[in-house]
């Protein structure tokens, strides 16, 4: 039985492609000023597609700003760190984030929850900015917990707040190596948001296209 519902924040519960383009337009426009706007939105694209939706070390971009540009490095850093600050002004929900909220957290049978990775102070900031903490009976950041997804340590540690055992909780993600592989690994129910990225898994992991289809895929395995 689900007693819980658990939801990855970035690209699950918003649409984080427009805080991005954003972040990185507003980061490279002081270096890029004389350069062309359709060069400058390359490097941009460019970035994006290097930044694998925010999910691993952007020393990466960094390295090529500078290798390729020849960008000051210890300058870049800087303005790296306030990165996600930059991005949390421009958070925007998915579409049906709002109706899944009010429909789960409105269920008493379900308690609900975020478990995100990241730092307290941007993550607080993104979730600030689109006013959905009220549905929540707790959030969880990485930096807080001491973990980091895909370590299970972060799924146990949110399972334990909500005063639950793993198995009763279902993580909703949409990355397979934070979200899926940690939940599966610390024996919690998953289901993979496959939103988008065109990308194939094998088909046993439970999937849904849409967050919307959450609450049809809770209802058929409740078989209510």
């Amino acid at each position: 039985m689900i007693k819980a519902i658990v939801f990855d924040f970035d690209y699950t519960l918003t649409d984080r492609s427009f805080a991005i383009w954003r972040g990185f337009s507003e980061l490279i426009e002081p270096y890029l000023k004389e350069t062309d706007w359709m060069e400058k939105e390359a490097v941009i694209q460019r970035m994006i597609t290097l930044d694998e939706f925010g999910t691993i070390s952007r020393d990466h971009i960094i390295a090529f700003l500078v290798n390729e540009l020849g960008l000051d490095e210890k300058r870049l850093k800087n303005d790296f760190n306030e990165l996600s600050m930059k991005m949390a002004p421009y958070t925007k929900l998915d579409n049906d984030a709002v109706i899944v909220l009010e429909y789960f957290a409105n269920n008493p049978k379900y308690k609900t929850a975020i478990l995100t990775n990241g730092n307290i102070r941007s993550q607080r900031a993104k979730i600030d900015t689109v006013k959905i903490a009220g549905y929540f009976d707790e959030i969880v950041v990485s930096e807080e917990s001491g973990y980091a997804k895909p370590d299970p340590r972060a799924f146990y540690y949110v399972a334990e707040k909500l005063g639950l055992k793993c198995d009763e909780c279902l993580y909703v993600g949409d990355v397979f190596f934070n979200d899926i592989i940690g939940a599966y690994r610390a024996k919690m129910q998953y289901v993979l948001l496959n939103n988008d990225r065109k990308r194939s898994y094998d088909s046993r992991i439970p999937q849904i296209e849409h967050l919307i289809d959450l609450i049809r895929y809770v209802k058929e395995i409740e078989n209510e």
